[in-house]
């Protein structure tokens, strides 16, 4: 019965997938499976007798001879030897490689031995590094294609900006954008004649480079319904049955026309409110629609006021009005009216922005348009 079993227990050792090493009380080796003689290649016969430093590099012997010792003293049965830093094992002809080992102790006869289990993942981590490395290309390129995208965005959005601001001979006007660092929607157009200056400024709900290809789009539209003297609020309308019919990304906007003579017509699009500024009173325009592309059968109608020599036009996106400081506040409304109310410049406007920001990143972009009637 005592052979059989010694017989079964040789087999296990002889068939196992891991390399199996006995060593005795004074770390010679007393037995070595053939899987680790695969493993370190060397022979059981050239390894048998020697101590197990022979396959571990020379520099941390001292300190494995120190963990066998405390092993020892400590009585436990079963200990892993394997440390976020990974066992390092070295074979016969001294390439070293990293190793996953466990060791347990017993005794027989009134000797100590131990038994080593352990495997070579060299393989495995040569497979993990080269997926780290594949999801770090995939990351990189993810970024390069992003970054690519942003860049034609930014492009396109800023040539839908005049670059430089018309002049007509009734009135003074000015226009800035300042971009998010996700593109945004933004965009502003002024189109003049001597009779009369068309001003629009709109905000698409899409990004990226999304938001700059429809608000191209928008632009082309509003401009060419303009040059076939089309009504603003049939503009409004033409634009929200696009954008329904196709699907696309509402928008808000304010499609506004000064002539010569004082005249103020404008359609809102759900768009933030525009400030009527004379002297220190500030009136804010309440006449407003839905925005476009959300609904088909939504109806525009214009506002209208006369204007005299020295009111002011202030036209903003709501990437100002909600522009928010570190607590989460925005610099709203009544803010805004504040500061036209005070004669503030569109340049002061946005100085007043961004110190109420107090250097917290945009969200969204800004756009201020403005315009002061001479008479």
């Amino acid at each position: 019965m005592e052979k059989l079993e010694e017989t079964r227990f040789a087999s296990v050792i002889s068939s196992a997938m891991d390399a199996i090493i006995l060593v005795d009380s004074q770390n010679m080796i007393t037995l070595f499976n053939p899987a680790a003689e695969k493993v370190f290649q060397c022979s059981a016969a050239e390894a048998t007798g020697h101590s197990i430093n022979k396959f571990i590099p020379a520099r941390f012997h001292e300190a494995h001879d120190k963990h066998m010792c405390e092993y020892a003293r400590s009585g436990a049965t079963i200990r892993c030897m394997r440390t976020p830093g990974i066992v390092t094992g070295v074979r016969a002809d001294g390439e070293e490689f990293a190793v996953e080992a466990t060791i347990s102790g017993g005794e027989a006869e009134g000797e100590r031995f131990y038994t080593v289990i352990l495997r070579d993942i060299t393989q495995r981590l040569r497979t993990e590094e080269l997926l780290r490395e594949a999801d770090n290309a995939q990351a990189r390129e993810e970024v390069r294609l992003y970054q690519h995208d942003r860049s034609i965005a930014s492009r396109i959005q800023q040539r839908l900006f005049a670059s430089q601001m018309p002049g007509v001979p009734f009135a003074a006007l000015y226009g800035r954008n300042i971009a998010c660092e996700d593109v945004g929607g933004d965009f502003y157009d002024v189109i003049a004649t001597p009779e009369e200056v068309t001003m629009v400024i709109a905000d698409t709900s899409a990004k990226g480079i999304s938001a700059a290809l429809q608000s191209s789009i928008l632009q082309g539209i509003i401009y060419s319904q303009l040059l076939s003297n089309t009504a603003l609020s049939k503009i409004a309308e033409v634009i929200n049955s696009f954008l329904c019919a196709r699907g696309l990304s509402y928008a808000t906007a304010i499609i506004s026309r000064l002539t010569a003579g004082g005249e103020f017509e404008f359609v809102n699009c759900g768009h933030v409110k525009p400030l009527l500024i004379s002297g220190d009173t500030v009136i804010r325009l309440e006449e407003a629609n839905l925005p476009v592309g959300m609904f088909p059968s939504a109806v525009y109608q214009s506002g209208r006021r006369k204007l005299r020599g020295g009111t002011s036009l202030l036209l903003v996106s709501d990437g100002v009005t909600e522009a928010e400081d570190s607590a989460g506040a925005c610099f709203g409304d009544e803010r805004l009216g504040q500061l036209a109310a005070a004669g503030a410049t569109p340049d002061e406007v946005f100085v007043a922005m961004q110190t109420f920001c107090d250097q917290r990143p945009q969200t969204d972009d800004c756009t201020v348009l403005a315009a002061t009637f001479h008479g």
